[in-house]
């Protein structure tokens, strides 16, 4: 099993876990905090990590240790599974499956728009409008600026992917120009019929 699908069992456990205890605030929350942790805390990754001597149960005294008391306990069950089957180092593809999960439970679609240069606020509500006509209007959405796009924009919504942005223009154009659409049968190289 690879990484990512790893991880997304792993979110759906949890997630599961939270509905069928009717904590999903309390987890989504404890979640968001380790995702912050993860970003935070250099000691934290090396740990998540690490393989250390002494195997599973080490593992799990250890996370005890580390986050004792500041999360649920249905977090804290989640982390010692997930200590048990050495798969710390997912924490952030975990956090970042069952963030996906609370949302599309909550039917919240989760929009990340990236521009060129820094937004106005009417090419931020026009995403926002675009996005509600398409998805629904509820959305957690964040907005960053990429320079790297040149003109334009690329925006995620859930799973979808847009490009409106010139880098991803060019790169669709080389692409055309290696891999020309072939002749139709029946013409011949200047596009006449034979």
């Amino acid at each position: 099993m690879t990484g990512e699908r790893y991880a997304r069992a792993f979110a759906r456990a949890l997630h599961g876990a939270a509905a069928a205890r009717c904590e999903e605030s309390r987890v989504t929350e404890d979640v968001r905090a380790l995702d912050k942790l993860w970003l935070a805390s250099p000691e934290w990754r090396r740990f998540c990590r690490s393989r250390l001597p002494g195997g599973a149960r080490v593992r799990v005294e250890q996370v005890r240790q580390l986050v004792a008391n500041a999360l649920s306990d249905t977090i804290m069950r989640f982390l010692e599974a997930v200590a048990q089957h050495d798969q710390l180092a997912l924490l952030p593809d975990i956090c970042a499956q069952y963030q996906r999960l609370e949302a599309r439970a909550r039917g919240c679609s989760r929009v990340r728009a990236l521009f060129a240069r820094e937004p106005t606020e009417d090419q931020i509500a026009r995403v926002r409008d675009w996005v509600a006509a398409t998805r629904g209007p509820a959305m957690d959405m964040t907005v960053g600026t990429e320079p790297a796009l040149i003109a334009g924009m690329r925006l995620f919504v859930d799973d979808t992917r847009v490009d409106a942005s010139l880098a991803g223009r060019l790169t669709r154009l080389r692409v055309g120009l290696r891999n020309p659409v072939p002749a139709a049968a029946g013409e011949n190289e200047g596009g006449r019929q034979v």
